[in-house]
């Protein structure tokens, strides 16, 4: 990169403005130390997408000048929660539940004090965006963290606390309601989808993504069960509080051979009977909701039946083939109304979705 003396600088007088926007928009680490009115230009940017970490939010360890911590975590838009860690570090700003130690965190077996001296709500107020890896999804974290709240004394006294404390306590820091949150499933578990559904049912975001990566089972393992793909028929979420949008991103751990139409077949058969079977759902949810509106009897409100759908997954033409003529006119007739797009995933519909990278 080319030098700039002192007195070539001061000739762009006329555009020095422009230039200190770009540095504090391209390097707002290293334009933090300029000056303090700069400092509060950057801060918003640094925090604007952050990965949940203890070092972020080190900050509010402190007994002193945390609220400078606080102010910046205003500016948030985006986090990321990529594992064990990331998760125990949401979890705890919440604060300790009682006085005696915690249980160990598998994340941190050897760590058995609180890192947070308050308990800290509604942190992120301008949060738009909840990024989830599979780590933070397990049933295994969450169990510990039942362990947790079972053993706070003013958790017993509340019979209608929720069953997911992770869910609850995430809840505190953010909005009535994030704009998204995405869920990145890279492991044949069946477990993920239950954490799914407490996220959505109390972080109630108005749109959903989900990116699954799933195994293409053998022919034998395929007539067993409806392990990965075939799964999704009945697990991929048709409502929640708020919603509005389902996109979800289908893929496969490892490239499909499209010459091998064993490993195809074996794909394609379990994808088009979850797809039939998902679109069969949601056509009953539609049906039964306007049954209980000629009724008058829509007594869960709250709950709200998604309003678009949109599902990418490799060799879509040959998925739809595949399907019985029941399941293609289910589909059909949701396209048509304008409630589900069907299509080809291609890897740069998820390009911006980098948090497993």
């Amino acid at each position: 990169m080319p030098t700039i003396t002192p007195s070539q600088f001061a000739s762009l007088h006329p555009v020095h403005h422009l230039i200190l926007d770009q540095l504090i928009a391209s390097a707002p680490h290293s334009a933090l130390r300029l000056c303090s009115s700069v400092h509060k230009r950057a801060l918003p940017i640094i925090y604007a997408d952050i990965y949940s970490s203890p070092a972020v939010f080190k900050g509010l360890q402190s007994n002193e000048g945390y609220e400078r911590t606080v102010e910046a975590l205003k500016s948030t838009k985006t986090i990321r929660v990529r594992d064990f860690t990331s998760i125990d570090t949401l979890y705890s700003l919440s604060g300790p539940e009682r006085e005696q130690p915690p249980a160990p965190s598998p994340s941190s077996p050897g760590n058995n004090t609180h890192p947070y001296p308050r308990r800290y709500v509604n942190l992120f107020p301008s949060l738009e965006r909840l990024e989830l890896g599979f780590p933070a999804l397990q049933t295994t974290y969450h169990e510990y963290l039942e362990v947790l709240e079972s053993s706070n004394p003013a958790a017993e006294e509340d019979e209608t606390r929720p069953l997911n404390f992770l869910a609850r306590r995430l809840s505190k820091q953010l909005p009535n309601g994030v704009k998204e949150i995405a869920f990145h499933l890279d492991n044949d578990r069946v477990d993920y989808w239950y954490e799914i559904d407490q996220h959505l049912l109390f972080q109630r975001p108005r749109e959903a993504v989900i990116l699954l990566k799933g195994t293409v089972k053998t022919a034998d393992e395929v007539a067993q069960s409806n392990a990965t793909f075939g799964r999704l028929g009945e697990e991929l979420p048709t409502e929640w509080p708020n919603a509005e949008r389902l996109t979800v991103f289908v893929d496969t751990d490892e490239p499909l051979d499209r010459s091998d139409s064993e490993q195809v077949q074996c794909y394609v058969v379990p994808m088009s009977k979850a797809l039939a079977k998902y679109a069969q759902g949601i056509a009953w949810r539609i049906n039964l909701g306007q049954e209980k509106r000629m009724l008058g009897d829509e007594d869960d409100v709250e709950m709200r039946l998604v309003d678009h759908v949109q599902i990418y997954m490799p060799l879509v033409g040959r998925v739809l083939e595949q399907m019985t003529e029941d399941g293609r006119n289910q589909v059909d007739g949701l396209v048509r109304d304008g409630r589900l797009v069907v299509g080809e995933y291609e890897e740069s519909m998820v390009d911006g979705l980098d948090l497993m990278k």
